[in-house]
């Protein structure tokens, strides 16, 4: 039967699991740069470790492969993703005031959100396309997902009320889709999609135009912008 660990060697231990998902994330935040700027193939691990300051023995003590990079990117952005357009989910009817200024703080977390992870967003929005079966099935997959988060919050708030029915949800949905998708992409690269591109338009003015083509677009009124 083994000891129990005195306390220093618990410390020790958790500064070692601290260490180390302090390097796991050092890893993926590389690689989403390389695969963005690179792409998949021509980023090869021993990129990655360069950029990282490891060894090719540690990498492989964190993923099995490169592709397990890629799809863990994906998937962890996909779920921070969600968690911000579940905010926009609202139970209970609200006032027109407060729908509008709860869309506006959603959109600003979204932004802010692909400010901070611009190489995955550029991964994303198709940058890695055709570079592996499972990563363009990882990022059809969460598009979907982004797509269906969407729709539940257009179909609650017309079961609340906040929208009238009958315009179509899908076709709603499929508005707002395109409209963050297609504006997040032009603020955050440009027209000429430079990876370092810095809008001169803030987060919270961009949000706050967005918030109302959004929100009145849905209402199908008319607002001036």
């Amino acid at each position: 039967m083994s000891k129990p660990m005195t306390y220093a060697q618990m410390e020790r231990a958790g500064g070692e699991r601290e260490g180390c998902s302090a390097m796991k994330e050092t890893l993926l935040r590389n690689s989403a740069k390389l695969f963005a700027v690179h792409g998949y193939h021509s980023a090869k691990i021993a990129d990655i470790v360069r950029a990282s300051g490891v060894t090719q023995a540690t990498f492989y003590w964190h993923f099995p492969s490169k592709l397990e990079v890629a799809l863990e990117i994906i998937t962890r952005g996909r779920e921070q993703m969600l968690e911000v357009i579940r905010h926009g989910y609202r139970p209970h009817a609200v006032s027109v005031e407060d729908m509008l200024t709860n869309t506006e703080r959603w959109l600003l977390q979204l932004l802010d959100f692909a400010d901070r992870n611009r190489y995955f967003m550029a991964i994303l929005l198709s940058r890695l396309k055709g570079a592996d079966t499972q990563i363009d099935q990882a990022i059809v997959e969460t598009r979907n997902a982004l797509f269906n988060a969407l729709h539940v919050n257009i179909e609650q708030a017309v079961a609340t009320g906040m929208l009238p029915a009958g315009a179509g949800e899908d076709l709603r949905t499929a508005f707002v889709y395109r409209l963050i998708e297609g504006s997040i992409e032009w603020w955050l690269f440009g027209a000429s999609y430079q990876l370092d591109h810095v809008s001169s338009i803030s987060s919270r003015d961009m949000a706050e135009k967005l918030a109302r083509f959004e929100f009145f677009g849905l209402l199908n009124a008319n607002t001036s912008l």
